[in-house]
């Protein structure tokens, strides 16, 4: 397994992205909560799909909308999806019931940019739900920060604050009851295996750690059901 990125990396992926273990799924999957029956999902940054098609399996009556800036990646997604930037959505203002980018930000060159969109195409009473790299694990620290984060991972990709992406989301007004989940992770690859190896978060007497240490986090927050709509506001 090599370490480096290509800059065509995932143009040339010719398999589903799949680095999710079936708890992994569980535990994102259970911090949604009661999705409205029939109602709308965007699976934002959805790669190769798997974890909208996870969803819609557990939640066959949602109409679930994947996208991503990536077309070969998109061609394995079986259900609904589109080619976009997610700093510059193509869907109407209070389109979805949910939104949710799993290991999407880290991506993302413009954070608040991605974050201002999916408050714009949420509904209000919306679920917003975020899983991404914890920048205070070590690996994490070691590996997706600079100076090192260049050789390897490719260009752009970083590990983000919890505390820092927390902020971002409690300074835009129209988000709510924002609620932070400490994220073993424990898929398949070697780095998810490294992850879950090097530390157990699951110890009960480093409980008052799990917030820096844990290789993942996952933040969800509600929009509020009155606010203005960020449509026009320049990202």
């Amino acid at each position: 397994m090599s370490f480096f990125y290509s800059k065509d990396f995932f143009d040339k992926h010719e398999e589903k992205y799949d680095y999710y273990s079936e708890e992994d799924f569980r535990v994102i999957t259970r911090c949604l909560g009661h999705l409205p029956h029939n109602g709308s999902l965007l699976d934002l940054a959805c790669g190769s799909g798997i974890m909208g098609e996870h969803i819609l399996s557990r939640f066959p009556e949602l109409n679930v909308i994947g996208t991503d800036i990536c077309l070969p990646l998109l061609k394995w997604a079986n259900f609904c999806k589109c080619h976009s930037d997610a700093c510059c959505l193509p869907f109407k203002d209070n389109s979805f019931d949910c939104v949710i980018a799993v290991a999407a930000f880290h991506h993302f060159s413009n954070i608040k940019a991605g974050i201002e969109e999916c408050l714009r195409c949420l509904k209000p009473g919306g679920i917003f739900l975020a899983c991404e790299p914890n920048k205070f694990h070590p690996q994490r620290l070691i590996m997706m920060t600079d100076p090192l984060r260049h050789i390897f991972y490719k260009n752009g990709d970083h590990a983000i604050s919890p505390i820092r992406f927390k902020r971002m989301l409690a300074g835009e007004a129209d988000f709510q009851k924002i609620k932070y989940i400490a994220f073993q992770g424990k898929g398949s690859g070697f780095s998810a295996v490294f992850n879950y190896k090097i530390i157990n978060i699951s110890t009960p007497r480093l409980k008052w750690l799990h917030p820096f240490i844990a290789p993942w986090f996952i933040i969800t927050a509600t929009k509020k059901t009155s606010g203005k709509s960020l449509r026009g506001r320049k990202l």
